[in-house]
């Protein structure tokens, strides 16, 4: 697969598609894809790393950009063959992809100055930092180097920052690139984007709130009258499952009904003991049958435990 989302004009989508799925696509730009198609490097969407596919009576073009250089093919028509060879070797970052084409320069990017060096100490806990929030999976392209600079308060620059931030931005999508499949982080994020909404009412947020009480509170107030329960897992979670393979989740039931007044709002009350409970065990059955590991002994005071986790999830875009 690769590590792009694509999507047409006339509104085909796909996410981490195959090589395969890239040439059918692009075969359909002119046609039932409309006139173009566009391409986004999975963890660079907030820096405009995209790539472009036109069609038009004489035949294909293509463009890409990050934000601030960008080059075009000429006035020559490209092959589809050749299309797909650059598109599928830009998505990789296969060295010499860009070959055979004859590119016009439409915007360069401006020279950088240097950024100077931190002290090795200082770098090394920056940098240690860094690659701990980039391991969770969580945090956006865009607050990396925030992440950074404010580590050590006053030592380290906006400049030093955003280096170390891109640098190990892409150290990590080198990594990731290797991974294949779908990951246990994935089957998490699955369950809880699309399986537990889809089975019928329950409210899922991953990476939320700092801790368990602030998270129970917080998480009430997204549910809906249709809500039958809610299960999280919060930010303190996030950091362990990361070196321990052990995630907690925090779940409970509801019994949700609209109030009179005369503004429509709704109240939300616990569910009771029997109804927690159920919930708990519909988790429960849900993480096993994505083949991940579940301990939950039944009781109400204790959180479900997803065990064994290979936390391998990748950067968002």
């Amino acid at each position: 697969m690769l590590d792009i989302w694509i999507d047409t004009e006339s509104g085909m989508q796909a996410h981490r598609p195959t090589e395969e799925k890239l040439q059918e696509f692009a075969a359909a730009v002119g046609g039932a894809g409309g006139l173009f198609l566009r391409m986004i490097r999975l963890g660079f969407a907030k820096e405009k790393y995209e790539f472009f596919l036109h069609a038009d009576d004489a035949g294909f073009h293509l463009s890409h950009h990050d934000g601030i250089s960008e080059r075009a093919s000429g006035k020559a028509p490209v092959d589809l063959e050749t299309v797909v060879r650059v598109m599928v070797g830009w998505a990789r970052q296969n060295p010499g992809w860009d070959q055979g084409v004859d590119w016009v320069q439409r915007r360069s990017a401006p020279a950088s100055e240097p950024v100077p060096e931190l002290p090795a100490y200082i770098r090394e806990q920056v940098e240690g930092h860094v690659r701990e929030i980039l391991r969770t999976g969580f945090v956006a392209r865009s607050d990396v180097a925030k992440h950074a600079e404010d580590h050590v308060p006053g030592a380290v620059s906006a400049a030093q920052a955003q280096e170390i931030a891109t640098r190990l931005w892409h150290e990590r999508l080198a990594e990731q690139a290797s991974w294949e499949g779908v990951t246990d982080a994935e089957r998490i994020r699955n369950l809880f984007v699309f399986h537990f909404k889809d089975q019928g009412g329950i409210v899922a947020r991953e990476n939320f709130s700092c801790c368990r009480e602030c998270g129970i509170s917080k998480i009430r107030n997204m549910t809906s009258p249709t809500s039958r329960g809610w299960v999280f897992f919060h930010t303190q979670a996030t950091k362990q499952v990361v070196d321990t393979g052990r995630l907690p989740l925090y779940f409970g039931s509801l019994d949700s009904y609209g109030t009179l007044d005369h503004q429509g709002g709704w109240e939300v009350v616990d569910g009771t003991d029997e109804a927690t409970t159920a919930i708990g065990h519909e988790i429960t059955a849900a993480i096993r049958a994505a083949g991940l590991t579940a301990e939950w002994n039944g009781s109400l005071d204790e959180a479900i435990v997803v065990k064994n986790l290979d936390w391998r999830k990748r950067l968002p875009f």
